[in-house]
């Protein structure tokens, strides 16, 4: 599955937005939330010369991808999800009276599936267009004013998206299943020679390469130039990938 996953993502034309993880009872609602909360102005008064003039209420509306799951085990090898995505995407402002609002764009899907234990099933069919304009033209003249527009052309473009959900559910029953799925999960991710470093002992932050994709190699997401750690009264300088330099700090008087 994170094969498949990764090998989509390779191609540029998917991205993985999240990879969450919930546990839940069976024949209980799990929900996994992702998203931010916008503000959204609700009203607007005067409150004459002595209170201050204008002012506005405003209001907090979420903008986020919610997924409600309910499991059914039906046996050692079937659960049966019922399923509630729902995904919010802030639009274009719009003026409603003395207002500028955000138009909130929702798309939902409820569905009941059955799938196999350990099996994936894949949610699909939540498309979005949009219109894209894009200006290009010769530098410099194209931004004088008024006459920017003869040096310059505009394209408009439309561009199509498709959420795609992938769920996999796994059965647990007893401690040892538990650590089998933790263990799974825990695969996902690396843990590189310089995280390792860090943790046995005072260090600095390790680099952002630290943590890789199990599918890539630590090589790939090396840093531009040499990592230093310091332990003790010693700087090592890593180079990468492999060729190490030491460094003794001296002491005054020594």
């Amino acid at each position: 599955f994170n094969v498949y996953v990764n090998a989509l993502h390779a191609t540029g034309n998917f991205s993985v937005l999240s990879r969450p993880s919930i546990y839940t009872a069976n024949n209980k609602k799990g929900v996994i939330s992702s998203g931010q909360r916008i503000a959204v102005p609700s009203s607007t008064f005067n409150g004459g010369v002595n209170a201050g003039g204008q002012s506005t209420n405003i209001e907090y509306q979420d903008v986020v991808l919610k997924l409600e799951i309910i499991p059914l085990i039906n046996s050692e090898k079937e659960v049966t999800l019922q399923i509630v995505l729902t995904s919010d995407e802030r639009g274009e402002d719009q003026s409603v009276g003395e207002l500028v609002v955000p138009n909130i764009i929702t798309r939902s899907m409820t569905t009941t599936v059955t799938v196999p234990n350990n099996q994936t099933v894949v949610l699909g069919g939540l498309v979005v267009t949009r219109d894209r304009d894009s200006v290009s033209g010769i530098p410099i003249l194209s931004s004088i004013p008024g006459l920017g527009k003869l040096f310059s052309t505009t394209s408009k473009d439309k561009e199509k998206s498709e959420l795609l959900i992938f769920i996999q559910p796994s059965i647990v029953r007893n401690g040892e299943n538990l650590d089998r799925v933790q263990s799974d999960m825990g695969q996902r991710y690396k843990v590189t020679p310089e995280l390792r470093r860090f943790a046995d002992g005072p260090a600095v932050l390790p680099p952002p390469d630290s943590i890789v994709p199990v599918n890539e190699r630590a090589s790939d997401y090396s840093a531009a130039g040499p990592v230093k750690t310091v332990r003790g009264n010693t700087v090592v300088e890593e180079a990468p990938p492999a060729a190490k330099k030491v460094k003794r700090m001296g002491h005054p008087g020594r």
